[in-house]
């Protein structure tokens, strides 16, 4: 069964492929993100994943947040849904043929996982592109569970002029409305708009 982030309840923590959970209690809701970023093509990062999962309780639902999809990961996503990976958010998303680009991926790995097809959930992080926003597109897709503004992201790539990111906060929220899910914060400014705050260094007490 596809888990939809509205339907979860408790912290939900971006964290490094290093983080340890186990002293958390085995009742505590949360979701984690595990932040692979641009290194998540590799063997180590499916062991340590494989060893996140061990540690968590059984309720937390993960999360990978990963940047750039290459033709040939269908066989490595395979191995991270294997390892309990329920969803993938998309860093840097451009827009709708990004996430369709991810969807087919994923649709190749269920199968080769022996999952269900669509049961991956996607959650699509828009700001480090300004493709996205140019001009904003409806992102449509079952798969779909939520939507997050990278405000740092948005503040590197077009500086940190109110007048634009404010612009950019409005239409990731539009886009959130339109596709019919709760769309998230990551960063420190100003909740007005958005359903929550995706936290860092929530659990391993490194930057990531």
């Amino acid at each position: 069964m596809s888990v939809n982030l509205r339907n979860i309840s408790g912290d939900m923590y971006l964290v490094s492929p290093g983080a340890s959970v186990i002293d958390l209690p085995a009742d505590r809701r949360f979701s984690l993100i595990v932040d692979l970023g641009v290194h998540w093509k590799t063997d180590a990062a499916v062991s340590n994943l494989s060893l996140l999962r061990q540690s968590c309780p059984q309720q937390a639902v993960i999360f990978l947040r990963i940047e750039g999809i290459p033709e040939d990961v269908a066989t490595l996503l395979t191995e991270y849904l294997a390892a309990g990976v329920g969803g993938i958010m998309l860093s840097g998303c451009t827009g709708p043929a990004h996430l369709q680009h991810l969807e087919t991926m994923l649709r190749v790995a269920e199968a080769q996982a022996g999952k269900p097809d669509g049961s991956t959930n996607i959650v699509a992080e828009l700001g480090g592109s300004e493709d996205a926003f140019l001009p904003p597109r409806p992102l449509t897709s079952d798969r779909l569970s939520a939507i997050v503004f990278n405000e740092a992201a948005a503040c590197a790539g077009i500086g940190t002029a109110s007048s634009a990111i404010g612009s950019m906060r409005a239409s990731t929220q539009l886009i959130a409305a339109q596709a019919g899910v709760p769309c998230y914060l990551l960063g420190d400014g100003a909740l007005d708009g958005f359903d929550g705050r995706i936290l860092r260094n929530g659990l391993d007490g490194n930057g990531v």
